[in-house]
């Protein structure tokens, strides 16, 4: 369950990530 939860938040996961940097990144 575990692995397949992890699998499911991947997506999820390298999104909500890629919005920090964005937000975190001056502009």
């Amino acid at each position: 369950m575990e692995h397949e939860f992890a699998r499911l938040n991947e997506p999820a996961l390298l999104a909500a990530t890629r919005d920090l940097v964005f937000l975190l990144l001056p502009s």
